[in-house]
């Protein structure tokens, strides 16, 4: 096993973080007025600039509305976020996912995967069909669940790229960090039983060229299984 060299937090992140973590909570309410810089630099014992660019890279990811004059508020990060916005907000909740955003990532992700498999299959290459395989039988060949979430998301960026539409990859691409948290979710509980689970046939119809058979089984790959993952998931 690769042991990966271990960074601290810095003040700024350590800083956000906290912000984050209030706001999230609801300990920081919807349009409420943050404490000015002087007074989060003696309460959080942190240097004003620190605040200063933690304040704005908090409301790059829709957590906080900078008005000139008037102050800072805690703005609607649903609406006004971003990627970056998700990602916090898994952190916050130790890395796990609510139910809510849970829900919204597999419908999202049921939309997404049945359009491309179904684009995929009428404007692959022999290439994309080849690049397939190829990962396929490395998901068969592995049993760690880690490994197995990288190689599904592989698999699925050569399936995004093979319709032909260069959005999709890089929509997957930063989607990259949730994508792989769902795909560990998923491997972690179902083990490799499920690694190539109907990618035989999905790539057979992609080959072929079947749109409506490619869409069918994409849809069966993600929807067969959630109910029962939800479940063990929030069990607590």
């Amino acid at each position: 096993m690769k042991l990966k060299p271990i960074v601290a937090p810095s003040t700024k992140e350590l800083f956000i973080s906290e912000i984050e973590r209030l706001i999230v909570s609801k300990e920081l309410m919807f349009d409420e007025k943050l404490p000015t810089e002087r007074e989060l630099e003696q309460e959080m014992k942190v240097s004003k600039t620190v605040i200063n660019s933690g304040l704005n890279e908090l409301a790059k990811r829709g957590f906080l509305k900078i008005a000139p004059r008037q102050g800072v508020f805690v703005d609607d990060y649903i609406k006004n976020g971003n990627l970056d916005t998700l990602n916090s907000i898994i952190r916050c909740n130790g890395g796990k996912l609510d139910i809510k955003t849970f829900d919204s990532l597999t419908a999202f992700k049921i939309c997404i995967d049945t359009q491309c498999a179904g684009l995929a299959a009428a404007n692959r290459s022999e290439h994309d069909i080849a690049a397939m395989k190829s990962l396929h039988e490395k998901m068969e060949g592995t049993t760690d669940p880690l490994n197995m979430a990288d190689l599904r998301y592989e698999f699925t960026k050569t399936l995004y790229f093979a319709t032909g539409n260069h959005i999709y990859p890089l929509l997957l691409n930063s989607l990259k960090s949730i994508a792989l948290t769902f795909n560990q979710i998923v491997f972690r509980h179902f083990g490799s039983e499920v690694a190539g689970e109907y990618l035989d046939e999905l790539i057979q119809a992609i080959e072929e060229r079947d749109s409506a058979v490619a869409t069918e089984i994409s849809l069966k790959i993600i929807s067969s299984r959630i109910d029962e993952l939800k479940q063990w998931y929030f069990v607590d």
